[in-house]
């Protein structure tokens, strides 16, 4: 596992990233990169949207008196932003930049391309202490086929986990990047949103993002970490993630 380390400073607050991550392609996508430790500066992103309806399902934060308020974020090639331009145009990049607006926090991150649920769960520790849990997983189990009882047993294990890690931790659930048409797209998507729902927290569908023709490729197209293919979101399919995420979190 490689560690790497961030300092964005976002208006007035001092956001850290922590990635506890390896970055590499998709078996799918080939074409693996080198894992890499790095420091930079990573701007504000898009003014995103924070507020939505009250019946939207929303999580509230309390940011912490004595600390950065920690975000963790937990997924595949999406969370990475692999083929996102650069990775500040990542949505897990645009929803710190976003909630950074709000108070200092600090991202940290257990997210591999091309891990199946149960490659990241027994792949890192979890961090402690988070203050909100973004959870993306599902994707690569649907495209290798896991079966669906035991991706539901695997994801409410793993949550559970993530719980005892941040018993305070407000859960964000991000359904499969896959068209709804796919034939177990529902099903996986179901077992998320159970358990998620068993955790207090609240589930995002991705499916409609992934439908939107504009939210991917073309492929071809240069990206920080190769080229784009015409599957994963694009720069317009992160700023949609992000908005949604966003969106589902309350004013402070």
């Amino acid at each position: 596992m490689v560690a790497g380390l961030a300092v964005l400073m976002v208006a007035a607050a001092t956001v850290v990233f922590l990635s506890l991550n390896r970055v590499d392609r998709d078996p799918a996508a080939g074409n693996e990169a080198q894992p890499q430790e790095q420091t930079a500066s990573t701007p504000a992103g898009p003014d995103a949207a924070i507020a939505a309806a009250p019946d939207a399902g929303q999580v509230k934060l309390t940011w912490p008196q004595e600390h950065p308020l920690r975000l963790f974020f937990s997924g595949d090639s999406l969370t990475a932003g692999e083929f996102s331009t650069t990775e500040d145009t990542s949505f897990r990049r645009l929803v710190t930049a976003g909630l950074g607006k709000r108070g200092a926090v600090e991202e940290v991150g257990t997210y591999k391309s091309g891990y199946r649920l149960q490659d990241v769960a027994s792949g890192f520790a979890i961090p402690r202490g988070a203050g909100l849990a973004v959870v993306e997983l599902g994707t690569n189990d649907l495209v290798t086929n896991t079966d669906t009882a035991v991706f539901a047993r695997q994801y409410k294990e793993y949550l559970n986990r993530v719980a005892a890690a941040s018993p305070d931790a407000k859960l964000l659930c991000l359904g499969v990047w896959a068209p709804a048409a796919a034939g177990r797209t529902a099903a996986l998507d179901a077992a998320i949103t159970a358990g998620c729902h068993a955790h207090g927290g609240q589930f995002i569908s991705l499916k409609e993002l992934f439908g939107t023709p504009a939210n991917r490729g073309p492929a071809g197209d240069p990206v920080w970490l190769g080229s784009r293919d015409s599957f994963h979101p694009n720069d317009a399919g992160h700023a949609a993630i992000a908005d949604a995420v966003l969106q589902r979190i309350a004013p402070s």
